[in-house]
Formats: C-alpha cells, sequence, structure tokens
C-alpha cells in the first residue's frame, strides 16, 4: 500500500495527470482542425513555397552569379580539358564554353593519345576565329581543313596523311593569312604530295603570301635538290630542313 501510495504522489503521476487535462475534447480537436483547413492551411502553403523560392535564388557567393563578362574572363584563362568539363555544368556554361573567341589557339599535342577524327568534329564548330593550331602527333586534319583564319599550323610527327590530300589541298587553299607551317615528319608526305608543281605545294606558296617559314626536317621522302630549288624560287619564305642522322 506504500508503494502504490507512493506511486500516486510520485512526479511521473502529476505529469500524466497534467497531460491527460491538457487533451482537449473531441468536438474541440475537431472544430481546431477545421479552422486550421479552412483559414492557415493556403497561407502555411504559401510560406512553403515562398520559401523554397527563396532557396533555389543563387547566393551572392554562387560562381554562377558572376556576370558573363567576368566568367568569360576566368574561361580565357581555362585549358581544353577544363573548358570541356565547364561546358557539362549546366545549359548556360555550355553556350558560354562555346563561345569562339576561347578558340583562337588549339594545342591538342597533350591529347594526342585520345585525339580521334570525332574528337576534332566535335570542336570544329568552335574554331571559326581559330588562329593557331597544334595537331602535333595527332591523327586526322579534316574536320579542321576548313579553318581560314590561321596564322600557324603544326602538324609535326603526325600519323599517315595517306587519303588526306584534299583536305590539304583545301586547308592552304583557304588560308590566306598563314604565316608557319610545320610539317616535321609527316608520313606519307613525298614529292609527289608536296613539289613545285603539285596542287598542295602551289596552295602553299601561292595562295599563303604571308607565309614566312615552313619546316620539312625529317621529310626523307622529299629529295634535296627540291629543297634547294624552293629556297631559291622562294627566297622571302626561310624553308627548313634538318635530316635524321642515324
Amino acid at each position: 500500500s506504500d508503494v502504490v501510495a507512493n506511486f500516486h504522489d510520485s512526479n511521473l503521476t502529476s505529469q500524466l495527470r497534467s497531460l491527460y487535462y491538457c487533451v482537449p475534447p473531441l468536438k474541440e480537436g475537431s472544430d481546431s482542425m477545421q479552422r486550421f483547413l479552412s483559414e492557415e492551411l493556403s497561407k502555411f502553403m504559401k510560406d512553403v513555397k515562398h520559401s523554397s523560392d527563396e532557396s533555389k535564388k543563387p547566393s551572392r557567393y554562387n560562381f554562377s552569379a558572376l556576370p558573363d563578362e567576368i566568367i568569360m574572363r576566368i574561361l580565357r584563362n581555362l585549358d581544353l580539358k577544363s573548358l570541356c568539363r565547364m561546358s557539362r555544368v549546366n545549359k548556360h556554361f555550355n553556350n558560354l564554353a562555346q563561345d569562339h573567341l576561347l578558340y583562337t589557339s588549339l594545342n591538342l599535342k597533350p591529347y594526342w593519345h585520345v585525339i580521334k577524327k570525332k574528337a576534332l568534329y566535335y570542336l570544329a564548330p568552335r574554331c571559326k576565329y581559330l588562329r593557331r593550331l597544334d595537331l602535333s602527333w595527332c591523327q586526322g586534319i579534316d574536320a579542321l581543313a576548313d579553318c581560314k583564319n590561321l596564322r600557324e599550323v603544326d602538324f609535326g610527327w603526325c600519323g599517315s596523311t595517306t587519303g588526306h590530300g584534299n583536305s590539304f589541298r583545301r586547308l592552304f587553299s583557304s588560308c590566306q593569312h598563314l604565316e608557319k607551317v610545320f610539317l616535321t615528319s609527316v608520313r606519307g608526305l613525298t614529292e609527289r604530295t608536296l613539289s613545285l608543281t603539285a596542287e598542295i605545294c602551289h596552295a602553299i606558296f601561292m595562295n599563303c603570301p604571308k607565309l614566312e617559314m615552313i619546316d620539312l626536317s625529317f621529310c626523307d621522302n622529299i629529295a634535296d635538290c627540291s629543297i634547294q630549288q624552293w629556297q631559291q624560287i622562294y627566297t622571302h619564305i626561310a624553308i627548313k630542313r634538318v635530316h635524321c642522322e642515324w
């Protein structure tokens, strides 16, 4: 009996008793719910929507909140790999990363092991103002053969040029601003594909009035007498030639 008395007098019992008296009657609870549904629910939903919209607004510390001019200045300092990654962030960054002015100089040599024809066709639409192109060690020039603003091209140590005669012809015929051409050890480059009377050679020396230098080093299929003849005729062009010593 003492245990029962102590139980009734305990704090737990008093707390349970207070909770019991706080439970509203059934009708009062029903009226409260009706009032909430009719008066307060719509206001509650508006507050939730407003809070959601606020969370979607870009923070002042968000990179996307920067003006496009600032973002473009940052993009100009990125390498090709980083630019491609930026274009995959969202649609807005993709549009910015395709700006032609970001591709005035294109060095693909570091990516020679992964650069294929498909990758070049992917880049081609962005190269409207391309001025310097380095395709050293890469394969295929077809996709970029119509870049008309080139000043310098490097096809040194490229893969076989067999079958690319039309691409070379189109490239050197349309690039009237070319100043430097590097054809170091281009495989398949022979006197027949680059001779004084051939179309490709005619396009290089005649259609490129600003040409200052052409490098034919390690192109062992081209005879020394042809090089000497060109040097005598085109004295304003530095025609470089280095032989393989081994």
